[in-house]
């Protein structure tokens, strides 16, 4: 007897070696089946007899067929013989009851293997017979009996050795060449119904010979976030479970929310989300409908505004309530910020570290460059596809820094964004955080650039921060000499922004970090400073009145705010101590416009502090086309702590 198949519960089939004879093979006294079950009725045909039984076979039973007696056509009769087989009662499958669970989809090398593992998470078993295992480009049939219970992992490769190795390893003929970058997968049952699929990209996870493998065969089968890199680099967990496997039992979460040009909200989560009555989503009390969701890409859905709800460029929060994850995880309530594209000025460079300290001996960590933004207005901006570039050269030709991603990236309001060269994955494993102890820092204000560098030079460099189309948004043409000029060694020491509305490239509204530790990477600017309302007569005001330029970060600036009653004065703007001496001239021949500030540190025009005391600001503004001009003239006090 060579082999013993369970057709179904009530029908078994034995085949021989060769022919056999009746009427031996007809005879049941000559079979027996252990659990014992009466055989009702026999048919035999060549070297193949078919018994037809009494009693439906109970699944997850193993049964014995015991044969003896029965003789070939030339009358030899065979050695009593047994095979034991396992009957599990077959189910049709529906999708979802079977998916994949790894795939390795870049090889190692020309000849080493790919696979895909499945796993069948249901509580029916399934036989695979004539199921369909496709890709993008090919289709095919798996076409061997292969049994999956419950519970149980298979793995269906193209590599004959990969199979060998594998209990429940199987080898396919034609198996789907996957591309290494991105690839459809999908398995189909005999039934033409397509029990899973899903579409991979290699940021998922996965390198030459390691495979991705799911998290929660539980959870969504297209989500990224359900996919990792294997932790075994031999494919050892290949038809087992997964090393990496993780229950999902966090809710989910909220990631980003922005308003398209459209009028539709769009809304994407940290996991895939399943839709149901009780979930609901509200704009300041409104309710926002449902526009479009699709399972498939479940992890975001876009929402209609109610009339009079569409305005662009102001704060707005949508609230949801009920929102569950395809696991059934339940976050009770959330919100976020709507985030608005961004514009000229709306998000500013902020903080630059072009000169880190790094040194092998002193056994600290290093520092690395790094650059901040600061969104300068009370409502949430996107920066999904921005930039950043040095100035062109002579052949109108730019060197840009582009993050790994910057999907879902946004500033709240008035918030930051930290941008860093590092190596490491982790940003609490990077320079930045290391040295700044930043490992507290919500990962999603920060963005990496993969290299070690950001290549800023010292002096007369530029970086401009682009949209996604390429439009420049903000730029800095900056230069050591805007470092505080009574710091000896500037290495280690950033520049900071004094005041995020104020000018971009002028040497006034910039200034040296006053932290111990040299910059303020991902808050506010040790230095930082806003000047008050201009005043609301024609005239000048100044704030803070006394002021402290001592370096210590706070009120070390003057402004000096002025309302004027046309647009084309020309300012020039001169400081004298008491004697009357001239200490400063702040500007000569700037625009005026009807309104402004403008920034004294200090200092003196050669670069010196000046002593303690009262100090008079001549502020004149003057046109000559028509011959008016306006003067003031005001004291304001310089202090320090003594």
């Amino acid at each position: 007897m060579t082999s013993f198949t369970i057709i179904n519960a009530s029908q078994l089939q034995l085949v021989f070696s060769e022919r056999i004879k009746n009427p031996a093979a007809l005879q049941a006294k000559n079979y027996a089946l252990t659990p014992s079950i009466d055989i009702q009725l026999i048919s035999a045909q060549r070297d193949t007899v078919k018994l037809y039984l009494a009693e439906k076979l109970i699944s997850g039973t193993n049964y014995q067929i015991s044969v003896r007696n029965l003789r070939d056509v030339f009358g030899n009769i065979m050695e009593s013989t047994s095979l034991t087989r396992e009957y599990l009662e077959i189910s049709p499958a529906g999708p979802g009851d079977v998916v994949i669970n790894e795939i390795l989809y870049q090889r190692a090398g020309a000849t080493a293997p790919e696979f895909v593992e499945l796993y069948n998470r249901s509580s029916e078993n399934f036989n695979l017979a004539n199921w369909q295992l496709g890709d993008g480009t090919d289709l095919i049939d798996i076409g061997q009996l292969i049994q999956l219970k419950a519970g149980q992992y298979i793995l269906l490769t193209g590599n004959e050795k990969l199979a060998s190795t594998k209990a429940n390893g199987h080898y396919l003929p034609g198996f789907p060449s996957l591309n290494d970058n991105e690839e459809a997968v999908y398995i189909r049952s005999d039934r033409q119904v397509t029990i899973d699929s899903l579409y991979y990209y290699s940021r998922w996870g996965g390198s030459d010979g390691i495979s991705i493998e799911r998290k929660d065969p539980l959870a969504a089968s297209n989500d990224a976030s359900n996919w990792t890199t294997s932790e075994s680099q031999d494919g050892a967990s290949a038809g087992n479970i997964n090393g990496s496997y993780s229950p999902d039992e966090s809710p989910p979460g909220i990631l980003f929310s922005s308003r398209k040009t459209d009028g539709l909200i769009e809304v994407r989560f940290t996991e895939f989300i399943q839709i149901s009555e009780s979930l609901v989503f509200t704009l300041d009390g409104s309710a926002l409908p449902v526009e479009q969701f699709v399972p498939s890409r479940g992890n975001r859905i876009w929402l209609n505004t109610p009339s009079g709800k569409q305005k662009k460029g102001k704060s707005a929060t949508i609230s949801i309530q009920n929102l569950t994850d395809v696991k059934g995880n339940i976050t009770p309530s959330a919100s976020i910020p709507i985030a608005e594209s961004v514009t000229p000025g709306s998000v500013v460079i902020n903080e630059i570290m072009y000169n880190p300290l790094s040194e092998s001996e002193d056994n600290q960590p290093d520092q690395s460059e790094y650059i901040e933004l600061r969104n300068t207005r009370d409502y949430a901006i996107s920066l999904e596809g921005f930039s950043l570039h040095d100035a062109p050269d002579e052949n109108d030709e730019i060197q840009t820094l582009v993050p790994v991603s910057s999907t879902s990236t946004y500033l709240p309001a008035n918030g930051h964004l930290l941008i860093h060269a590092d190596e490491a994955l982790d940003f609490s494993e990077s320079q930045t955080a290391e040295f700044f102890e930043l490992s507290g820092l919500d990962p999603n204000r920060t963005v990496r650039i993969d290299r070690g560098t950001l290549s800023l030079a010292s002096q007369n460099d530029a970086i401009y921060l682009a949209d996604s189309t390429g439009a420049t948004i903000d730029s800095v043409y900056y230069d050591e000499s805007w470092q505080n000029p009574n710091i000896v060694d500037t290495r280690g020491v950033a520049l900071e922004r004094i005041n995020p509305n104020g000018p971009s490239s002028d040497a006034s509204n910039w200034s040296s970090s006053t932290t111990d530790k040299g910059g303020t990477p991902g808050s506010e600017n040790s230095i930082y400073q806003i000047p008050g309302t201009q005043p609301e007569e024609i005239g000048i005001s100044f704030t803070p009145n006394p002021f402290s330029p001592d370096d210590d970060g706070y009120e070390d600036h003057l402004f000096i705010n002025y309302t004027l009653d046309q647009p084309d004065y020309l300012l020039k703007v001169r400081i004298f101590d008491r004697y009357g001496r001239l200490v400063r001239e702040l500007v000569d021949g700037e625009q005026a416009g009807y309104e402004g500030s403008l920034q004294w540190d200090g200092l003196t025009d050669s670069g010196n502090r000046n002593r303690i005391g009262i100090f008079v600001v001549l502020f004149e503004a003057y046109d000559s086309s028509n011959g008016s001009d306006r003067t003031f003239k005001e004291v304001v006090v310089l202090a320090r702590q003594l």
